[in-house]
């Protein structure tokens, strides 16, 4: 198994599922009530979301709380499914269906986007990464330490993004949308990086197992 993999996409997966759940819970608090069309807002009347646009979502269902449950129980399930499988390719399908789901029903635009991403890293998790181990072992060994920063400043940015963002909007008034942009330019700026290093940090850890 390569452990680095596994903790980066674990690491994205269950910010997606969790952010999800967020996504739902505004909309349950809505009430059971009809929504405005296709596209919604999770979070509309309130301040901490201000700065986020009140949390856009899409959904195909038209009530509010219903939309919310059903956003909750998908991304609930997507995180077990994610933390618990095996990763195979029965799995991947599943998981890929499940955020459709979610997408369908309120759980937010980032959430799937980011799951996704988490999905597709999940298929490397048993991968030999052949083509990544041509490179000289020196070039693994450097990119292996830079491992844990990337994965740090990447965590960081998509904590910034939330619940980051809305505090500091909240604290301090600001209502500029670098807030924002920001940390969503880092966020995934930071991901092929992570990945990448996270390549070398499993091929490094193999090579010290043999030795």
């Amino acid at each position: 198994m390569n452990r680095a993999i596994r903790t980066f996409f674990l690491t994205l997966g269950i910010l997606a599922g969790v952010m999800g759940i967020e996504h739902g819970i505004g909309e349950v608090l809505e009430g059971y009530r009809p929504t405005e069309g296709l596209l919604i807002r999770s979070w509309p009347d309130s301040p901490f979301f201000e700065i986020m646009a009140g949390e856009p979502a899409m959904t195909i269902i038209p009530y509010y709380l219903l939309s919310g449950l059903l956003s909750i129980l998908f991304s609930c399930v997507f995180l077990v499914v994610l933390v618990k499988s095996n990763h195979d390719r029965k799995a991947i399908i599943f998981l890929l269906a499940l955020l459709v789901a979610m997408l369908l029903t309120g759980a937010g635009f980032g959430p799937p986007v980011l799951g996704l991403i988490a999905v597709s890293i999940a298929s490397k998790k048993n991968s030999s990464l052949g083509t990544w181990s041509r490179l000289p072992v020196r070039h693994h060994q450097v990119l292996s330490a830079l491992w844990p920063w990337s994965l740090a400043i990447c965590l960081i940015a998509w904590l910034m993004i939330f619940p980051g963002a809305p505090l500091v909007a909240l604290y301090t008034g600001s209502d500029d949308p670098l807030l924002m942009i920001i940390p969503i330019l880092v966020g995934f700026a930071t991901i092929p990086t992570t990945l990448l290093f996270g390549f070398s940090r499993d091929i490094t850890a193999r090579a010290s197992s043999l030795e």
